[in-house]
């Protein structure tokens, strides 16, 4: 009897290691340049940090890495972040934000928008060109 309830508690520990080892956050950072860098963690913060660091190490363009956005994958189904807003601003340099929702897509490129423009033109002169969802 012993011998089958450890069976049992030890099949039960295994598959949960087993359905954790599905679930997983991948995020993608981006330089100015186009270069990528992906991180792959337990949670959104701990794989952002990592693809972060990522491209602040491996890129001579520090000051213009930024987190493009964070995918879950739980038992390969992938869930993306649904909206993505394109921001230009008075000198014609562009920028994108994307996020699960309209609001957030917006804040995020709203905010790298401001924070780069301020060398160049008026922070004040971003506009919000389009706002989508992605398939």
């Amino acid at each position: 009897m012993k011998t089958v309830l450890a069976k049992i508690a030890f099949t039960a520990l295994l598959c949960t290691f087993v359905i954790t080892a599905h679930a997983a956050w991948r995020c993608q950072a981006t330089n100015s340049m186009g270069q990528s860098w992906y991180a792959i963690a337990k949670s959104s913060n701990a794989s952002a940090a990592i693809a972060m660091k990522a491209c602040k190490l491996n890129t001579h363009y520090t000051r213009s890495c930024r987190l493009d956005y964070c995918t879950y994958a739980h038992k390969s189904k992938i869930y993306r972040p649904l909206w993505q807003c394109n921001i230009m601003n008075s000198k014609g340099q562009a920028w994108y934000g994307v996020g699960s929702t309209k609001a957030d897509a917006y804040a995020v490129g709203m905010k790298y928008c401001l924070r780069y423009s301020s060398r160049y033109s008026c922070p004040t002169s971003c506009d919000v060109l389009s706002c989508f969802k992605r398939q």
